[in-house]
C-alpha cells in the first residue's frame, strides 16, 4: 500500500474519526449539500473496455530500460527497506510511471501494466523490483499490527469470515472493499489453477447512482459507522472505531468500504 506524492482523486485514505458526527439536524443540513462527484472516476465497466484507459502494455524499449535500471540497484546491494526512487533510475520506463499517476489522480483511477518479465526473476528480485517501482509513486504503509508493508495473496488457511480474517491469506471470494490508503499495488507472479480473478468497481459510480436513486441512503453513508481492527489495535486503541463510508478529505471525495470489518 502507498501513500501517493500526489493526492489521487478517487483515493482509498484513511478516513478522519470526526467526520460528521454533528446532531440531526446537522446531518440533514449536510445532506441538502451532497452533490454528484464530477470525475473520470466516474465509470462503468462498459465504458473503460471501450476505452482501454485502464491497460498499458509494455514496449521492448520501457522493459529494456527498466530492467537495466533494476540491475543497477541490484548493483547497489541496498536492502530493501533503504531503497529510494533514486536508486532506480528508469529511462523510458519513467513516462509508464507518469503516465500511470495521471490516471490514477485524475482518470479512471486504474491502471494495469502488461508485460512485466516477472519470470525472468526470481520470487525475491520480483518483490525487490515492485518495491522499487512503487518508491516511484508514493511512500509504502504498513497494512497491519505486524507493520507488514508487502503482504503475499495466497491461501494460507486463514478465514475470511472469522474474527481477526484477512482476505489476502484466504481462498475466500472477497466482497467488493477499498483499502486504507492512497494506491494499492499488486503484482501477479504465477496465475491460479481456478479462481484468482480481481474485480474492480467505482467508488464514485456508486455514490451518484445511489444519490440520482437513493439519497436518503447516501446521507446515511456519510454517517458514522463503527468499524472492528479486527484484533490489530494497539494497546491503546479500542477493538472498534467510528468512520463514514463516503467523506470529502480537503475538498476530494474519499470512499472507505470494508463490509467485512463493519457487519
Amino acid at each position: 500500500m502507498l501513500r501517493a506524492r500526489r493526492r489521487v482523486v478517487n483515493r482509498l485514505s484513511n478516513l478522519p474519526r470526526q467526520a460528521r458526527p454533528g446532531p440531526p439536524s446537522s446531518a440533514q443540513e449536510e445532506a441538502r449539500m451532497i452533490q454528484p462527484v464530477a470525475t473520470a472516476a466516474d465509470w462503468r465497466a462498459r465504458d473503460l473496455e471501450a476505452s482501454g484507459r485502464w491497460l498499458r502494455r509494455l514496449t521492448a524499449a520501457e522493459i529494456a530500460d527498466l530492467q537495466a535500471g533494476f540491475a543497477r540497484l541490484k548493483a547497489g546491494g541496498k536492502p530493501m527497506l533503504e531503497i529510494t526512487r533514486d536508486d532506480m533510475p528508469l529511462g523510458a520506463f519513467a513516462a509508464v510511471l507518469a503516465e500511470a499517476a495521471e490516471e490514477l489522480e485524475t482518470g479512471s483511477g486504474i491502471r494495469t501494466l502488461r508485460g512485466l518479465p516477472v519470470g525472468d526473476y526470481s520470487v525475491e528480485d520480483a518483490r525487490l523490483l515492485f518495491w522499487a517501482i512503487g518508491t516511484h509513486l508514493g511512500v509504502a504503509r504498513p497494512q497491519g499490527k505486524a507493520s507488514q508493508l508487502m503482504s503475499d495473496v495466497r491461501d494460507a488457511g486463514g478465514s475470511y469470515r472469522g474474527a481477526g480474517g484477512r482476505g489476502y491469506n484466504t481462498n475466500a471470494e472477497l466482497d467488493f472493499h477499498t483499502d486504507g490508503s492512497d494506491i494499492v499495488g499488486l503484482l501477479c507472479l504465477r496465475t491460479a489453477r481456478s479462481g484468482g480473478l480481481s474485480r474492480l468497481a467505482s467508488s464514485v459510480a456508486i455514490h451518484n447512482a445511489l444519490l440520482a436513486t437513493r439519497p436518503e441512503l447516501v446521507e446515511t453513508l456519510y454517517g458514522l459507522f463503527p468499524h472492528s481492527r479486527q484484533k490489530e489495535e494497539a494497546a491503546d486503541e479500542t477493538p472498534t472505531y467510528l468512520a463514514p463510508v463516503y467523506s470529502l478529505a480537503e475538498g476530494h471525495f474519499a470512499s472507505r468500504y470494508i463490509r467485512n470489518h463493519i457487519r
